[in-house]
């Protein structure tokens, strides 16, 4: 089997992208160093942690990852971060089943890490981890972390 020659592979609007649909990117494009994957549509299917699994068993060399829509939660950042040694950027939008401590969490596994944009989070008053690691970065070069959702005398509030 030939090596893919692309460098960067862009999946947008796929609306209810599967796990067999990861898998298969995963086969046929192990040479990207780029991935996107966005949908900003309202999908109903869900993927599995086996379709995210499958990306760092097949894409070894990807650097950047955008992922918007419908599929990405805490235990999939964590999935993606801890698989992937040579990731320098995350960007994720759109989601709200992401916690500030598994941000904290998968930005220390990335060693390489240079840019992470995570639009759209659950940012909790009682957890200083984040904003700790933050102010220990050396690397870093870009940080986006707009339209954090956080709770204000128990309620919610958009910022």
């Amino acid at each position: 089997m030939s090596t893919c020659p692309f460098k960067s592979v862009t999946f947008h609007n796929i609306i209810n992208i599967t796990n067999g649909d990861l898998i298969l990117i995963a086969q046929c494009f192990s040479s990207i160093q780029q991935l996107d994957i966005s949908s900003y549509c309202s999908c109903d299917q869900d993927v599995i942690d086996i379709g995210i699994r499958a990306l760092p068993i097949g894409l070894t060399k990807l650097r950047k990852v955008l992922i918007s829509g419908y599929f990405i939660n805490d235990s999939k950042l964590v999935i993606l971060c801890k698989h992937y040694p040579l990731l320098e950027k995350v960007i994720i939008t759109c989601d709200k089943f992401i916690t500030q401590h598994v941000i904290a969490s998968a930005i220390m596994e990335m060693l390489n890490l240079i840019s992470f944009s995570v639009k759209i989070f659950k940012l909790e008053n009682n957890s200083p981890d984040l904003i700790v690691l933050l102010m220990g970065l050396r690397n870093m070069t870009f940080l986006d972390l707009s339209f954090m959702l956080c709770k204000k005398d128990g309620g919610i509030l958009e910022i």
